[in-house]
Protein backbone atom coordinates (compact mmCIF):
# COMPACT_ATOMS: atom_id res chain seq x y z
CA UNK A 1 0.00 0.00 0.00
CA UNK A 2 1.40 3.40 -0.93
CA UNK A 3 2.25 6.21 1.29
CA UNK A 4 -9.37 9.94 4.63
CA UNK A 5 -15.81 16.45 10.45
CA UNK A 6 -16.81 16.89 5.97
CA UNK A 7 -18.18 19.54 7.23
CA UNK A 8 -17.84 17.16 9.96
CA UNK A 9 -14.80 15.06 9.70
CA UNK A 10 -11.89 15.27 7.72
CA UNK A 11 -12.56 18.11 9.73
CA UNK A 12 -12.31 18.23 11.51
CA UNK A 13 -11.83 15.81 7.86
CA UNK A 14 -11.42 18.57 5.68
CA UNK A 15 -8.95 19.60 7.92
CA UNK A 16 -9.33 16.86 10.05
CA UNK A 17 -9.39 13.79 7.07
CA UNK A 18 -6.40 15.37 8.02
CA UNK A 19 -5.46 17.38 11.25
CA UNK A 20 -7.70 16.10 14.07
CA UNK A 21 -8.30 13.09 12.27
CA UNK A 22 -9.12 10.55 15.00
CA UNK A 23 -11.72 12.22 17.19
CA UNK A 24 -14.14 10.87 19.73
CA UNK A 25 -16.93 13.26 20.66
CA UNK A 26 -18.76 12.32 23.83
CA UNK A 27 -21.66 14.31 25.24
CA UNK A 28 -22.15 13.56 28.93
CA UNK A 29 -25.49 14.69 30.40
CA UNK A 30 -26.31 14.44 34.10
CA UNK A 31 -28.71 11.59 33.25
CA UNK A 32 -25.63 9.75 32.00
CA UNK A 33 -26.37 8.87 28.40
CA UNK A 34 -23.10 9.53 26.52
CA UNK A 35 -22.92 10.83 22.95
CA UNK A 36 -19.82 9.56 21.14
CA UNK A 37 -18.27 10.62 17.86
CA UNK A 38 -15.24 8.50 17.00
CA UNK A 39 -13.84 8.41 13.45
CA UNK A 40 -10.72 6.25 13.58
CA UNK A 41 -7.81 5.80 11.19
CA UNK A 42 -5.97 2.86 12.82
CA UNK A 43 -2.62 3.91 11.35
CA UNK A 44 -2.46 7.44 12.71
CA UNK A 45 0.32 8.13 15.23
CA UNK A 46 -2.16 9.21 17.93
CA UNK A 47 -5.87 8.82 18.59
CA UNK A 48 -7.88 11.71 20.09
CA UNK A 49 -11.17 12.07 21.99
CA UNK A 50 -13.21 15.14 22.82
CA UNK A 51 -15.47 14.67 25.84
CA UNK A 52 -18.16 17.26 26.56
CA UNK A 53 -21.27 17.63 28.69
CA UNK A 54 -24.82 18.74 28.01
CA UNK A 55 -28.24 19.11 29.55
CA UNK A 56 -30.64 16.23 30.19
CA UNK A 57 -30.32 13.03 28.21
CA UNK A 58 -33.64 13.52 26.45
CA UNK A 59 -32.57 16.90 25.02
CA UNK A 60 -30.94 17.43 21.65
CA UNK A 61 -27.34 16.25 21.43
CA UNK A 62 -26.58 19.67 19.93
CA UNK A 63 -27.30 21.50 23.20
CA UNK A 64 -23.75 21.42 24.58
CA UNK A 65 -23.29 23.63 27.64
CA UNK A 66 -20.42 24.72 29.85
CA UNK A 67 -21.56 22.94 33.02
CA UNK A 68 -18.47 21.37 34.52
CA UNK A 69 -20.36 20.01 37.54
CA UNK A 70 -22.10 17.51 35.23
CA UNK A 71 -18.99 15.47 34.60
CA UNK A 72 -15.73 14.58 36.35
CA UNK A 73 -13.19 13.78 33.59
CA UNK A 74 -10.90 11.84 35.94
CA UNK A 75 -13.65 9.24 36.32
CA UNK A 76 -13.98 8.50 32.61
CA UNK A 77 -12.64 5.21 31.28
CA UNK A 78 -12.29 5.23 27.52
CA UNK A 79 -10.89 2.17 25.77
CA UNK A 80 -10.33 1.02 22.18
CA UNK A 81 -10.03 -2.70 21.49
CA UNK A 82 -9.04 -4.90 18.53
CA UNK A 83 -10.82 -8.24 18.15
CA UNK A 84 -10.72 -11.37 16.03
CA UNK A 85 -14.09 -13.07 16.43
CA UNK A 86 -14.25 -13.78 20.19
CA UNK A 87 -10.57 -13.13 21.00
CA UNK A 88 -9.34 -9.69 22.10
CA UNK A 89 -5.96 -9.08 20.47
CA UNK A 90 -5.07 -5.59 21.68
CA UNK A 91 -6.43 -2.59 23.60
CA UNK A 92 -5.59 1.08 24.12
CA UNK A 93 -6.54 3.54 26.91
CA UNK A 94 -7.10 7.30 26.61
CA UNK A 95 -5.91 10.04 29.00
CA UNK A 96 -6.91 13.70 29.28
CA UNK A 97 -4.48 16.26 27.83
CA UNK A 98 -6.54 19.47 27.60
CA UNK A 99 -9.50 20.90 29.52
CA UNK A 100 -10.92 23.50 27.14
CA UNK A 101 -11.08 22.14 23.60
CA UNK A 102 -13.49 23.55 21.00
CA UNK A 103 -15.77 20.85 19.69
CA UNK A 104 -15.30 21.57 16.02
CA UNK A 105 -18.56 20.29 14.55
CA UNK A 106 -21.28 20.43 17.18
CA UNK A 107 -22.62 23.99 17.12
CA UNK A 108 -21.39 25.20 20.51
CA UNK A 109 -19.44 24.43 23.65
CA UNK A 110 -16.06 23.11 24.69
CA UNK A 111 -14.90 19.82 26.14
CA UNK A 112 -12.06 17.75 27.53
CA UNK A 113 -9.52 16.48 25.01
CA UNK A 114 -8.30 12.91 25.48
CA UNK A 115 -5.43 11.21 23.71
CA UNK A 116 -4.07 7.73 23.27
CA UNK A 117 -0.57 7.21 21.90
CA UNK A 118 -1.01 3.45 22.23
CA UNK A 119 -1.79 2.77 18.59
CA UNK A 120 -2.40 -0.43 16.65
CA UNK A 121 0.92 -2.32 16.39
CA UNK A 122 2.33 -2.28 12.89
CA UNK A 123 5.33 -3.45 10.96
CA UNK A 124 6.93 -1.69 8.04
CA UNK A 125 7.47 -3.72 4.88
CA UNK A 126 8.49 -2.77 1.37
CA UNK A 127 5.09 -1.55 0.18
CA UNK A 128 4.00 0.35 3.29
CA UNK A 129 2.48 -0.20 6.74
CA UNK A 130 0.50 -3.34 7.43
CA UNK A 131 -1.20 -4.46 10.60
CA UNK A 132 0.72 -6.73 12.94
CA UNK A 133 -2.50 -8.72 13.37
CA UNK A 134 -3.43 -9.67 9.78
CA UNK A 135 -6.42 -11.75 10.84
CA UNK A 136 -8.25 -9.20 13.01
CA UNK A 137 -11.87 -8.49 12.11
CA UNK A 138 -13.24 -5.53 14.07
CA UNK A 139 -12.63 -2.64 16.48
CA UNK A 140 -14.62 -2.03 19.66
CA UNK A 141 -14.98 1.20 21.65
CA UNK A 142 -15.99 1.14 25.34
CA UNK A 143 -16.89 4.17 27.45
CA UNK A 144 -17.58 3.86 31.17
CA UNK A 145 -17.97 6.12 34.19
CA UNK A 146 -19.61 5.98 37.65
CA UNK A 147 -21.96 8.65 36.22
CA UNK A 148 -23.36 6.15 33.70
CA UNK A 149 -26.25 3.78 34.27
CA UNK A 150 -24.69 1.42 31.69
CA UNK A 151 -21.41 1.39 29.81
CA UNK A 152 -21.62 2.57 26.19
CA UNK A 153 -19.99 0.57 23.43
CA UNK A 154 -19.89 -0.06 19.70
CA UNK A 155 -18.07 -2.30 17.23
CA UNK A 156 -17.20 -1.79 13.57
CA UNK A 157 -15.68 -4.23 11.06
CA UNK A 158 -12.30 -3.50 9.48
CA UNK A 159 -11.98 -3.70 5.68
CA UNK A 160 -8.90 -3.81 3.50
CA UNK A 161 -7.75 -0.43 2.27
CA UNK A 162 -8.87 0.97 -1.11
CA UNK A 163 -6.37 0.75 -3.97
CA UNK A 164 -5.65 3.74 -6.20
CA UNK A 165 -5.41 2.45 -9.78
CA UNK A 166 -5.01 5.78 -11.64
CA UNK A 167 -3.36 7.93 -12.85
CA UNK A 168 -0.45 6.63 -14.91
CA UNK A 169 1.93 9.18 -16.43
CA UNK A 170 5.30 8.68 -18.07
CA UNK A 171 7.99 9.69 -15.57
CA UNK A 172 5.16 10.65 -13.16
CA UNK A 173 4.94 14.05 -14.92
CA UNK A 174 1.50 15.66 -14.99
CA UNK A 175 0.32 18.22 -17.54
CA UNK A 176 -2.88 19.59 -16.01
CA UNK A 177 -3.86 21.69 -19.04
CA UNK A 178 -2.72 19.05 -21.52
CA UNK A 179 -4.78 16.97 -23.97
CA UNK A 180 -5.03 14.04 -21.52
CA UNK A 181 -6.81 14.93 -18.27
CA UNK A 182 -5.57 13.75 -14.90
CA UNK A 183 -7.99 11.13 -13.57
CA UNK A 184 -7.85 9.71 -10.04
CA UNK A 185 -9.39 6.24 -9.94
CA UNK A 186 -9.64 3.68 -7.15
CA UNK A 187 -11.16 0.34 -6.24
CA UNK A 188 -12.69 -0.37 -2.87
CA UNK A 189 -14.78 -2.72 -0.74
CA UNK A 190 -18.55 -2.56 -0.31
CA UNK A 191 -18.51 -1.20 3.26
CA UNK A 192 -16.28 1.81 2.37
CA UNK A 193 -18.65 4.15 0.58
CA UNK A 194 -17.80 7.77 1.39
CA UNK A 195 -14.71 9.40 -0.18
CA UNK A 196 -12.99 12.80 -0.15
CA UNK A 197 -10.12 13.72 -2.48
CA UNK A 198 -7.02 15.64 -1.37
CA UNK A 199 -3.64 16.60 -2.75
CA UNK A 200 -0.47 16.81 -0.68
CA UNK A 201 2.11 19.22 -2.15
CA UNK A 202 5.82 19.00 -1.26
CA UNK A 203 7.97 22.09 -1.85
CA UNK A 204 11.13 23.97 -0.88
CA UNK A 205 11.02 27.46 0.60
CA UNK A 206 14.17 29.63 0.34
CA UNK A 207 14.52 32.66 2.59
CA UNK A 208 16.44 35.89 1.95
CA UNK A 209 19.55 34.45 3.61
CA UNK A 210 19.58 31.42 1.31
CA UNK A 211 18.30 28.95 3.92
CA UNK A 212 16.12 26.18 2.46
CA UNK A 213 13.20 24.58 4.31
CA UNK A 214 11.28 21.50 3.17
CA UNK A 215 7.53 21.94 3.61
CA UNK A 216 4.21 20.29 2.74
CA UNK A 217 0.71 21.62 2.13
CA UNK A 218 -2.41 19.46 1.89
CA UNK A 219 -5.64 20.77 0.40
CA UNK A 220 -9.12 19.38 -0.17
CA UNK A 221 -10.09 19.01 -3.82
CA UNK A 222 -13.53 17.34 -3.64
CA UNK A 223 -15.97 16.15 -0.98
CA UNK A 224 -18.16 13.05 -1.23
CA UNK A 225 -16.92 11.69 -4.57
CA UNK A 226 -19.61 9.55 -6.16
CA UNK A 227 -19.14 6.17 -7.80
CA UNK A 228 -18.81 6.08 -11.57
CA UNK A 229 -20.00 2.73 -12.89
CA UNK A 230 -18.27 -0.11 -11.07
CA UNK A 231 -15.44 2.02 -9.65
CA UNK A 232 -14.66 5.49 -8.32
CA UNK A 233 -13.22 7.99 -10.77
CA UNK A 234 -12.49 11.72 -10.48
CA UNK A 235 -11.39 13.90 -13.41
CA UNK A 236 -9.23 16.80 -12.21
CA UNK A 237 -10.24 20.23 -13.48
CA UNK A 238 -7.04 22.36 -13.75
CA UNK A 239 -8.65 25.64 -12.68
CA UNK A 240 -10.36 24.01 -9.71
CA UNK A 241 -7.07 22.36 -8.74
CA UNK A 242 -5.22 25.68 -8.58
CA UNK A 243 -8.14 27.49 -6.90
CA UNK A 244 -8.26 24.94 -4.09
CA UNK A 245 -4.46 24.84 -3.89
CA UNK A 246 -4.22 28.61 -3.39
CA UNK A 247 -7.21 28.95 -1.05
CA UNK A 248 -5.44 28.15 2.23
CA UNK A 249 -1.81 28.23 1.10
CA UNK A 250 0.55 30.34 3.29
CA UNK A 251 1.01 33.81 1.78
CA UNK A 252 4.37 35.25 0.78
CA UNK A 253 6.12 37.64 3.15
CA UNK A 254 9.29 39.71 3.13
CA UNK A 255 11.43 36.92 4.54
CA UNK A 256 10.71 34.48 1.68
CA UNK A 257 12.76 34.73 -1.51
CA UNK A 258 11.00 32.01 -3.54
CA UNK A 259 9.34 28.61 -3.42
CA UNK A 260 9.97 25.55 -5.59
CA UNK A 261 7.50 22.67 -6.03
CA UNK A 262 9.19 19.28 -5.70
CA UNK A 263 6.37 16.72 -6.01
CA UNK A 264 2.80 16.00 -4.99
CA UNK A 265 0.66 13.06 -3.88
CA UNK A 266 -2.92 12.20 -4.82
CA UNK A 267 -4.75 11.29 -1.59
CA UNK A 268 -8.09 9.56 -1.11
CA UNK A 269 -9.75 9.39 2.32
CA UNK A 270 -12.65 6.98 2.69
CA UNK A 271 -15.24 6.52 5.42
CA UNK A 272 -17.11 3.30 6.11
CA UNK A 273 -20.87 2.76 5.93
CA UNK A 274 -21.34 3.97 9.52
CA UNK A 275 -19.73 7.29 8.70
CA UNK A 276 -21.80 7.61 5.54
CA UNK A 277 -25.01 6.87 7.46
CA UNK A 278 -24.12 9.41 10.12
CA UNK A 279 -23.44 12.12 7.52
CA UNK A 280 -26.66 11.34 5.66
CA UNK A 281 -28.74 11.73 8.80
CA UNK A 282 -26.82 14.80 10.00
CA UNK A 283 -27.78 16.69 6.83
CA UNK A 284 -31.32 16.88 8.12
CA UNK A 285 -30.44 17.27 11.80
CA UNK A 286 -30.95 20.46 13.78
CA UNK A 287 -31.28 21.56 17.37
CA UNK A 288 -34.75 20.06 17.65
CA UNK A 289 -33.50 16.59 16.72
CA UNK A 290 -33.92 14.30 19.72
CA UNK A 291 -32.81 10.85 18.56
CA UNK A 292 -30.58 10.98 15.49
CA UNK A 293 -29.11 7.92 13.81
CA UNK A 294 -26.54 6.10 15.95
CA UNK A 295 -24.58 2.86 16.08
CA UNK A 296 -23.73 3.27 19.79
CA UNK A 297 -25.29 0.86 22.29
CA UNK A 298 -26.44 2.67 25.47
CA UNK A 299 -25.55 6.00 23.93
CA UNK A 300 -25.76 8.24 20.89
CA UNK A 301 -23.38 9.29 18.10
CA UNK A 302 -21.19 7.25 15.80
CA UNK A 303 -18.17 4.97 15.82
CA UNK A 304 -16.70 4.67 12.31
CA UNK A 305 -13.49 3.91 10.46
CA UNK A 306 -11.70 6.00 7.85
CA UNK A 307 -9.09 4.85 5.36
CA UNK A 308 -6.34 7.05 3.89
CA UNK A 309 -4.46 5.93 0.77
CA UNK A 310 -2.26 7.82 -1.67
CA UNK A 311 -0.40 7.57 -4.96
CA UNK A 312 2.82 9.51 -4.55
CA UNK A 313 5.64 11.43 -6.17
CA UNK A 314 3.91 13.07 -9.11
CA UNK A 315 5.64 16.08 -10.66
CA UNK A 316 4.46 18.90 -12.86
CA UNK A 317 5.36 19.08 -16.53
CA UNK A 318 7.19 22.32 -17.39
CA UNK A 319 3.98 23.79 -18.85
CA UNK A 320 2.12 23.22 -15.60
CA UNK A 321 5.01 24.73 -13.64
CA UNK A 322 4.49 27.85 -15.75
CA UNK A 323 0.80 27.82 -14.77
CA UNK A 324 1.74 27.46 -11.09
CA UNK A 325 4.27 30.30 -11.28
CA UNK A 326 2.35 32.78 -13.45
CA UNK A 327 -1.28 31.60 -13.49
CA UNK A 328 -4.00 33.89 -12.19
CA UNK A 329 -4.83 31.70 -9.18
CA UNK A 330 -1.31 31.05 -7.86
CA UNK A 331 0.98 33.77 -9.22
CA UNK A 332 1.22 35.51 -5.83
CA UNK A 333 2.47 32.40 -4.01
CA UNK A 334 6.10 32.84 -5.10
CA UNK A 335 6.71 29.59 -6.98
CA UNK A 336 9.49 29.54 -9.58
CA UNK A 337 9.14 27.99 -13.05
CA UNK A 338 12.05 25.57 -12.66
Amino acid sequence: MNKVHSTLLFIALSCCILSCSNEVLINLPDESEPVIHFVLDPFEDNYYAIVTKSGLADESIFSARDSSELFYPSQLELKLELWNDSVRLWNSDFHMIETNKELGFFPQGTGFLYQSNQVVPRREITNGFHEAYPAFSYFRIILNSPDFIKEAYSRVPFANYPVITQPHFADQKVRLYGPTPMIIGWETYHNIRYFDSYFLMHYEETDRDGNISLKSHQFLYALDVQKSGEAYSLTIDPDQFFIQFAKAFPTMHAGIKFRKLLSFDAVVVGGDENFESYLTHQKGANESSIRPWTNITNGLGVFALKYRVSKDDFRFHSETKDSLSMGRFTKDLGFVRW
